[in-house]
């Protein structure tokens, strides 16, 4: 019983688990809903679970955190919290740039991280922001093309590009337009005319005016949208010096509602009327606002003005030294401004500059380094071949020598066994004790061997065993080996005639004097059987 009521237990759970899914995720998943109607309860919702997701310790996902960082962000926008914190947008905008899909994200992701680089004041950065989000535009709802680019065309104003801020600015009325949304197409209509007028185009100005006439009837037009399209008439009298009867009555139309005028504006226009009154009258009101929507050295400049039109001079000059004061103190911050925006921006050029020469450098060392590597590698493996080749070359030299060496032992072995057998034979019939040994070793080598060439040669191949030096300067000299043998027999005594007796040859003094030739020895030196014992004496006693 009791097992099977806790496999029920954990069946439950799993059931539990999976209903439940990821509750992040849900939560995520529902502000989501409903975030584009009610934005204010959506960012009290993702206060509230921000500490579970932004923590070091959190352990949602990269999906779950780039969800809560784009909806945190756009709950902040659209409550009107201006924020210049980058890090809020960064996840989502590195998670949905690097996805695949996901091109609506991808859009929401660029869109605000341009309006916190708006908000922040770097518009060249939000302009790219903006940019990339409108690679993306095709999957975002088309009210958010009209956002896009009004946002487009804030940025393009503060970097003073006219020409680029209009034509965003006709894009935003083409979505605003499309997207059905009558008021915003008023608004873009009378922002697009706005811009035409202050670029000069008047005809631009009438055409788009005109079109806000006649799509956008005056009682579809709420009290700030009026006092809008009564300010853009008033501007273009202002700015074609048109000031008649009708001027004065748009005017005091326009300030009649004071809650949607703009005061500054009013100042002007009274001025330029010369309703002293009414002029003082929004002066006054411009000094009490505390909305901070007036420079004060805007209003120094006009309140000069003023008491000029009502004869103070003294009381103008003071103002217009307040208002110069002011501007130039704007000025020297503003350029302070600009100097520090500028110091970072070198600051930044200058380090990626760094980094660029940095790289460079590595690089280089490392392609030197590469290429000195694989020279040494190909100067070695050269080397290694030519010491393998003469490798192979010395073995095999060795290899025919041992072969040689072989080959002389054993010829060596065969001549001496055979020339010591012979020379024995004549030794012992020499040295038998007879009365004429010369004779006898005659007889005995008559006797004995009947090839007499045979027996020099044996002779020459014997002293190359037992006197290899003497051998040898006879072999330099280019003798033969039967002439080597010839010489060999004047070292064993034998007189120059007994040695023609025994080669038996009728060209004896003929072979005699072509080895005295090959010897160097002239007719008149001394004699080939002094000459070759000496000779033989010699290497007795140097062997070397």
């Amino acid at each position: 019983m009791k097992l099977k009521a806790l496999i029920k237990i954990f069946i439950i759970t799993l059931l539990a688990a999976a209903c439940s899914g990821n509750p992040t995720r849900n939560q995520l998943a529902d502000i989501e809903s409903y975030i584009q109607d009610r934005p204010d309860s959506a960012l009290v919702n993702l206060e509230a679970i921000k500490a579970n997701i932004t923590s070091e310790n959190s352990r949602a996902s990269k999906a779950d955190k780039a969800k809560f960082s784009l909806l945190y962000a756009m709950a902040l926008d659209k409550n009107y919290i201006d924020t210049t914190d980058i890090s809020i947008i960064e996840p989502a905008v590195e998670y949905y740039n690097s996805a695949l899909r996901k091109g609506l994200y991808k859009f929401m992701s660029n869109f605000y991280l341009g309006r916190i680089y708006e908000n922040a004041g770097n518009f060249k950065e939000a302009i790219e922001a903006f940019l990339k989000a409108e690679e993306h535009k095709k999957s975002a709802p088309i009210n958010y093309h009209t956002k896009l680019y009004a946002g487009l065309n804030r940025v393009y104003s503060q970097t003073m590009s006219t020409k680029k801020a209009i034509d965003a600015t006709k894009k935003e009325c083409e979505s605003a337009k499309l997207s059905g949304d009558t008021y915003d197409y008023g608004v873009v209509l009378l922002d697009l005319a706005f811009q035409c007028l202050f670029n000069g185009d008047i005809q631009e100005y009438k055409k788009y005016l005109n079109e806000f006439e006649t799509s956008i009837t005056e009682s579809n037009r709420d009290t700030w949208l009026q006092a809008y399209y009564l300010k853009t008439c008033l501007e273009y009298n202002l700015a074609t010096n048109n000031i008649t009867q009708g001027f004065a009555d748009t005017l005091n139309l326009y300030c009649s509602s004071p809650e949607d005028c703009n005061f500054l504006f009013c100042l002007r226009g009274f001025l330029q009327i010369k309703d002293v009154e009414k002029a003082t009258e929004m002066l006054n009101k411009l000094e009490q606002d505390s909305s901070g929507t007036y420079t004060p050295s805007a209003i120094y400049y006009y309140k000069s003005e003023l008491e000029a039109l009502k004869g103070d001079m003294d009381g103008a000059y003071h103002d217009l030294n307040e208002y110069v004061e002011l501007q130039d103190a704007s000025n020297i911050y503003a350029l302070d401004n600009e100097l520090v925006a500028l110091e970072d921006k070198f600051k930044v050029k200058l380090m990626k500059q760094k980094q660029l020469v940095y790289g460079i450098i590595t690089a280089s060392i490392a392609i030197i380094l590469a290429g000195f590597f694989i020279l040494k590698y190909r100067q070695r493996r050269k080397e290694n071949l030519i010491l393998r080749h003469e490798f192979e070359l010395t073995r095999e030299e060795i290899a025919n020598l041992v072969e040689n060496n072989k080959r002389s032992d054993e010829e060596k072995k065969r001549l001496s066994e055979g020339i010591t057998k012979r020379i024995s034979t004549l030794i012992s019939a020499f040295s038998s004790g007879k009365k004429n040994p010369e004779q006898a070793f005659i007889s005995e080598l008559s006797e004995r061997i009947k090839d007499k060439h045979e027996l020099i040669e044996c002779i020459a191949d014997f002293y190359s065993l037992r006197n290899e030096t003497f051998y040898n300067k006879l072999k330099e000299a280019n003798l033969s080996n039967s002439e080597i043998g010839y010489c060999c027999l004047y070292t064993l005594g034998f007189r120059s005639s007994e040695v023609g007796d025994i080669i038996d040859r009728k060209d004896f003094y003929q072979i005699n004097s072509i080895i005295r030739a090959k010897l160097g020895l002239k007719p008149n030196d001394t004699n080939l059987s002094n000459y070759i014992n000496k000779l033989y004496s010699q290497t007795l006693e140097d062997p070397s």
